[in-house]
């Protein structure tokens, strides 16, 4: 299941919060920008929280809930894209995909 990409431009940031759930997920995420970026999870309050940093061509899965908030930042800290966590299926797992066309030019 691929998830959506949502820019960051496109949303007020002060909204932006994760939803408390009980149900498992597990999200890959998946870069395929020519830099490095950084995932944080957007917690309960609206803040970031840095999880990993993910170089050019890498992947990393990462455990997680349903209605979980993520957030991609360059090195810098600009805000790329958010990404939400669905309802894992057994077997399967949510792919966030870090490309060009998901994030702002730099």
């Amino acid at each position: 299941l691929i998830l959506e990409a949502i820019p960051a431009e496109s949303i007020d940031p002060l909204q932006l919060k994760s939803n408390a759930s009980s149900v498992g997920s597990v999200v890959l995420f998946s870069n395929q920008l020519d830099y490095p970026v950084v995932v944080h999870w957007v917690d309960f309050n609206g803040k970031r929280e840095k999880f990993i940093d993910l170089w050019p061509g890498s992947k990393k899965r990462l455990f997680t809930y349903a209605g979980h908030l993520w957030l991609i930042t360059d090195r810098q800290g600009k805000a790329l894209s958010y990404f939400i966590a669905g309802g894992a299926t057994k077997g399967h797992h949510g792919l966030a995909e870090i490309t060009p066309r998901n994030v702002p030019s730099k």
